[in-house]
């Protein structure tokens, strides 16, 4: 038996859990746990369901969208839809799937939407604009450098557009092809 005397320092929780799991896989007890990073890039995946099935859940979108170094501007709503594996997401623009998505999808000003979730503003454009929120806080698009994938913080949309965050979405395209 081991007996480990616990001292809450944060810096090392995720070292010790580390270990912990690593010891009682070799063990046979039980397999160790996904890493960090990647239970925070899923956790759409792990806890909302979706009305009509993605070709990619949250985790595979993520990571294909992780791997892309550009998107032509102006088609974020088209990159969203790419990142889940569909051709297109069939509405007009966010600003449309917005104000016609089903109600319970439709998250209205919570600033914090999970990983996988399409985050969207009301911007000086009026179709608007949406990107894909890869962990907490960190949404995908192409800004600030044109037509580049890059991750930025959630709040750089509202902050350098002046624009006015709508909330989040879960990512459901009934009309995608």
């Amino acid at each position: 038996m081991v007996r480990v005397h616990w001292t809450h320092r944060p810096h090392t929780t995720s070292l010790l859990l580390t270990l912990v799991f690593s010891l009682m896989s070799i063990a046979g007890s039980l397999t160790a746990p996904p890493a960090a990073s990647a239970a925070t890039s899923c956790s759409l995946a792990a806890h909302l369901t979706i009305p009509r099935h993605n070709p990619r859940n949250a985790c595979q979108a993520i990571a294909h969208a992780r791997s892309r170094s550009t998107y032509p501007p102006d088609s974020c709503l088209n990159f969203v839809a790419q990142m889940y594996g569909w051709g297109s997401t069939g509405w007009r623009s966010p600003r449309a799937m917005w104000r016609n998505i089903r109600p319970g999808l439709r998250h209205p000003h919570d600033r914090t939407p999970p990983a996988g979730a399409l985050a969207i503003w009301r911007t000086s454009n009026p179709r608007g604009h949406i990107a894909l929120v890869t962990r907490n806080g960190v949404i995908s698009t192409d800004v600030p450098r044109r037509g580049r994938v890059n991750e930025v913080p959630l709040r750089w949309i509202t902050k350098n557009w002046h624009a006015t965050y709508r909330g989040w979405v879960m990512p459901y395209f009934p009309g995608a092809s």
